[in-house]
């Protein structure tokens, strides 16, 4: 006997479960991050830290050390090749004020902001987790590897969490040029490693607008007990 299409046929098909899996909620997701990468207390550690390691892009390969003192604090060396020119520079931010050194000497410039470095977008999972945002979130893929976004609805701003420990593997969002246009920057992370109770990335890899920028390398990692004052002062 055939079933001819009824409110009850109707009814049935809404009760059958679904194969699909809930996804977490945002916060959930961030809070495993966050034990993943080490938990709170460990990656406090990385706001004050000395990092060294390469950049390569097109027509470009520089070695750069900075050193970190979270919130506000940055200094950081570039030495190597763009193009044809050589390349001797540093940047130093202490609070508002922030300076930059290169061929034609230190000239005033404008901060980065209060998390700089490498490891900021870490720090970051602590202000998702705390803040008062207005999170979505979503399946979807990171440079053709499946993950979970979380998206800031009040920015355009999307991190993105892969693997089974739910590693924050990638963050994009959109910059303002000087020139007023803006990009979508995209920052992929991998090659995870494990430094002082830390699971670190050591591998940054930038796109813009969807094509490869740069890629960033750290070849060597130590968290800092103190830094000199001087270290941040108008070079």
């Amino acid at each position: 006997m055939r079933c001819r299409p009824s409110t009850f046929c109707f009814l049935m098909i809404l009760l059958v479960p679904s194969c699909e899996k809930k996804l977490p909620g945002a916060q959930e997701i961030v809070k495993k991050a966050i034990a993943a990468h080490g938990g709170e207390a460990n990656l406090r550690k990385a706001a004050m830290a000395r990092v060294k390691g390469t950049s390569v892009g097109e027509n470009m390969a520089v070695t750069w050390e900075e050193i970190d003192d979270s919130p506000g604090r940055f200094r950081k060396r570039v030495e190597g090749k763009e193009g044809n020119r050589e390349i001797n520079e540093l940047f130093v931010q202490n609070g508002q004020r922030a300076w930059w050194r290169g061929p034609e000497g230190v000239v005033d410039t404008h901060p980065r902001g209060e998390a700089v470095g490498p490891f900021a977008v870490l720090f970051s999972l602590m202000g998702l987790r705390d803040g008062e945002f207005s999170l979505s979130v979503k399946k979807t893929r990171l440079r053709g590897n499946p993950a979970l976004e979380v998206a800031l609805t009040t920015a355009d701003e999307q991190f993105y969490f892969s693997g089974e420990r739910g590693l924050l593997t990638g963050v994009k969002s959109r910059k303002q040029l000087k020139d007023g246009s803006a990009v979508t920057q995209e920052v992929v992370f991998s090659d995870f490693r494990d430094v002082e109770g830390l699971h670190l990335p050591h591998k940054f890899e930038k796109f813009i607008d969807g094509f490869s920028f740069t890629t960033d390398t750290l070849v060597d990692v130590s968290f800092l007990n103190r830094v000199e004052d001087a270290w941040f002062e108008r070079p």
